[in-house]
């Protein structure tokens, strides 16, 4: 069983390439399997607790049996309407720093990690990333798939995965045009033109350096959203390995049969067409995209991240 982790910042298309691969019968799709545990924490309870199907987690058929095929415990003392599974961490603080900062910086494995900072916490993380193994495992039997994708994001997780069985995980790094970035940054989430331009080049550098970081056996793939939505089909063969049968093209990128936790809300309610969200054209004025390319030039980036 083979797992494909999508790294990169938000609104990259993640949810769109985690789609694409379980439309086509590629791989079981799972969507941002951290916010299984993310519900643990009480500030979120509201987030991330619905299926692609439309019901909530706790009332998904299909999660219900991925969960207890598993054979992971859930969270004590959680109310009824909240599926919590021991996936990542769920503390009431984030990741330590230092447990952070020593899973990104290591080469080579979770030994290395506990000679340089030994604790339960690191201990706890790796344990929480056997555990999504194991969960990896029972959806792809559940599914018949030899794929399972975990679109999560995060640095952290995706190099605790990778150490626990670094031959299995091909890790996709997805970028996007920082424009297209920071335009959905500002109409989402009310940020500014300058501190999305910012948080697009740091998290993109941060995870290019997490990713080089990653033992030599796992398989990388840089990927571009906007290479992904003028041939799909290009974009697919580049992640799959050559003996898995992608089937036809979809037209359409609809979650709701493939019950994963999607990122992307919109996926919930209809099929949407696979094309470029180019508003960015209209949404940022001139004096916006050169404030935004400046900065990019600045960090020493060019737009699109990986160059053409």
């Amino acid at each position: 069983m083979q797992l494909v982790y999508i790294a990169g910042t938000s609104f990259c298309g993640s949810t769109i390439l985690d789609v694409l691969l379980g439309a086509r019968g590629a791989a079981c799709s799972l969507g941002e399997v951290h916010r299984l545990s993310m519900n643990a924490r009480a500030r979120q309870r509201s987030f991330g607790n619905r299926c692609s199907c439309g019901l909530e987690l706790p009332a998904c058929p299909t999660w219900v049996a991925r969960v207890a095929a598993s054979e992971l415990p859930t969270a004590p003392n959680e109310p009824e309407d909240h599926l919590v599974v021991p996936v990542c961490w769920t503390g009431a603080r984030p990741v330590p720093r230092r447990v952070r900062a020593t899973i990104l910086a290591t080469r080579s494995s979770p030994r290395r990690c506990w000679t340089l900072l030994a604790g339960r916490q690191l201990q706890a993380y790796m344990q929480q990333a056997e555990a999504s193994w194991r969960l990896f495992e029972a959806a792809a039997a559940h599914s018949g798939s030899c794929m399972v994708v975990d679109s999560s994001k995060s640095l952290v997780r995706m190099k605790a995965l990778a150490y626990v069985r670094p031959e299995a995980t091909t890790i996709v790094h997805m970028t996007r045009d920082i424009r297209g970035y920071v335009a959905s940054a500002v109409r989402h989430r009310a940020a500014s033109v300058q501190s999305a331009a910012r948080t697009w080049c740091v998290t993109n550098q941060r995870t290019a350096w997490a990713v080089s970081r990653l033992p030599p056996t796992v398989r990388r793939v840089p990927l571009k959203y906007e290479a992904l939505c003028r041939d799909p089909e290009a974009a697919l063969e580049r992640i799959v390995e050559s003996s898995v049968d992608l089937g036809p093209p979809p037209i359409l990128a609809d979650a709701r049969g493939l019950h994963l936790i999607p990122g992307n809300p919109l996926l919930r309610h209809e099929p949407r067409p696979i094309r470029e969200d180019t508003r960015w054209l209209e949404d940022l004025s001139a004096k916006d995209v050169a404030a935004v390319e400046r900065i990019a030039n600045r960090a020493g980036l060019s737009p699109q991240f990986y160059p053409d």
